[in-house]
């Protein structure tokens, strides 16, 4: 016997790297929220919509005073520091509150997919994403300075990680709890 023939020659192996691209539901998602959002700039209001939406703007600038209305009690706290961090990139409180609102419809949209994928199919989750992307109320508030599309962004993802926590997946609860 040879010395070659004793040895077998043991081929490396090439670990191929996790692919960085999303996978399908993903990119649906991310098309989604995209979409939304660029249905909504176009018309998107150029004055503060409500009274809510001038307190909100005075307590952005500055001007926070539940007591004096603004804005309105609860005193909305988390929404306020939100915008008071976004408008340091803005320097303007309607384009800031909007810009929030037109974000959380497309967050919205997105975390509605991804829900009715995973408690039904990729159909379910397709139609809840249409409906609620081209529903006229939710489009109207995810155009205007008032916090009713964060809510439901918030609402939807808190559900969503319900959901997975109920499936086993307990670091989802925590997520749910903030």
């Amino acid at each position: 016997m040879s010395a070659s023939a004793a040895i077998p020659i043991q081929q490396p192996r090439i670990r191929s790297k996790p692919s960085a691209r999303p996978d399908r539901k993903t990119q649906i998602a991310i098309g989604l929220f995209l979409a939304t959002i660029l249905t909504r700039l176009p018309f998107q209001s150029a004055i503060l919509y409500h009274w809510d939406s001038v307190n909100f703007a005075y307590a952005i600038v500055g001007e926070f005073d539940v007591a004096n209305g603004q804005p309105h009690a609860p005193g909305y706290i988390l929404y306020v520091m939100l915008a008071h961090a976004i408008n340091l990139l803005f320097n303007d409180p309607q384009t800031t509150l909007v810009a929030i609102s037109i974000t959380a419809s497309g967050l919205a949209t997105a975390a509605l997919y991804r829900l009715g994928v995973e408690m039904f199919d990729q159909a379910t989750g397709l139609i809840a994403a249409g409906l609620l992307m081209t529903s006229p109320l939710t489009w109207f508030y995810g155009e205007v300075a008032l916090p009713h599309t964060l809510d439901l962004a918030m609402v939807v993802l808190v559900a969503w990680a319900l959901y997975r926590a109920m499936r086993g997946e307990s670091r989802q609860v925590w997520l749910a709890a903030i």
